[in-house]
């Protein structure tokens, strides 16, 4: 019984696991292609949309689109100067 219970707590981990994160890579661009038979490939690893573009141009049946799941990162602080006081 305690075989099966830690069996089924492995096998619920491994069939309710988060997506990895190759499956969605931070690039803000992802290009779709049709292979055949209904199956669409996505790729999510264009950091423009020109870079994603030559690709599906070059001869691949697709297009591209903004990544979903892409969150960009906020900008660094700028540093703030002190106004210089003249004499």
């Amino acid at each position: 019984m305690r075989y099966a219970v830690a069996f089924a707590a492995v096998a619920a981990a491994f069939l309710f696991q988060t997506p990895s994160s190759q499956a969605y890579p931070t690039a803000p661009w992802c290009s779709y292609v049709n292979t055949g038979y209904n199956n669409v490939v996505e790729s999510c690893v264009y950091r423009s949309f020109e870079a994603c573009r030559i690709d599906v141009l070059g001869g691949n049946r697709g297009f591209c689109n903004a990544n979903p799941y892409y969150v960009a990162r906020e900008p660094a602080p700028r540093p703030r100067r002190r106004a210089v006081q003249s004499r």
